[in-house]
């Protein structure tokens, strides 16, 4: 065959590590991006009970809301693993928008005002979702830009391979011996002196065709004195 790459995955995994390895979220590395995924989440929910108990919450209300947020994003890790694995990122990103709607609200329009620490939960927050976001829009810029590349690589080798079949089609017809028979006369002729054209002259006694110059015939041995034309009829 050619020695051109008809890889799609090649493509795609080439075009993924022009980007940090914890942004892979398939191919080869996808591994290093799934455990950023799982660590970040995890940090989530410990953060704010941890800001809340610097905060003078009592140990009680700590404990309380890290088992809510626990039980939550415990829902909301599997969902987004779920779309992720099978690319449903429509629903990843209403994901987002709940879990950043609700980090704003908490922080910024609660009783007790907006500090420091909340501030840190917010800017945690944001962050962990652009990196998810990014991570799922390189993967589909990756993917996009391997197909076209898969695309105009096939179609390169899909006409180099119709040349070549043409070419060697049209070799073969050339090749080809041509097998169509062909004779000298309509009639037969047992004389195997006259094998490049037809006898002019002939013995009166059985008809048999002569070489030019010639005054015996080969076949019934009669003498020709004079080997002369036969006239045209």
């Amino acid at each position: 065959m050619s020695d051109i790459i008809l890889d799609r995955n090649l493509f795609f995994q080439q075009e993924l590590d022009k980007f940090p390895t914890f942004f892979h979220l398939d191919g080869e590395k996808k591994r290093a991006g799934y455990l950023v995924f799982f660590i970040t989440h995890i940090l989530y929910i410990f953060l704010t009970p941890i800001i809340c108990a610097l905060q003078g919450m009592v140990m009680s209300g700590v404990v309380f809301m890290i088992l809510v947020l626990l039980f939550f994003m415990t829902i909301i890790v599997a969902v987004r693993y779920y779309c992720l694995v099978n690319k449903h990122n429509t629903w990843l990103f209403v994901t987002i928008g709940i879990c950043m709607l609700y980090t704003l609200y908490m922080d910024i329009f609660n009783f007790k005002g907006f500090d420091l620490l909340d501030l840190i939960t917010t800017v945690y927050s944001m962050l962990m979702h652009i990196w998810l976001v990014g991570a799922v829009i390189i993967r589909g810029h990756c993917m996009r830009v391997a197909c076209a590349r898969y695309k105009v690589v096939s179609n390169i080798e899909a006409e180099k391979n119709r040349k070549t079949l043409f070419e060697r089609r049209r070799s073969t017809e050339e090749e080809q011996p041509d097998v169509t028979p062909s004779f000298l006369d309509d009639e037969p002729n047992w004389n195997s002196k006259v094998v490049m054209r037809k006898p002019k002259i002939f013995c009166p006694k059985c008809g048999f065709g002569l070489v030019e110059g010639e005054n015996e015939c080969h076949v019934c041995g009669m003498k020709v004195l004079e080997s002369k034309p036969e006239p045209a009829s």
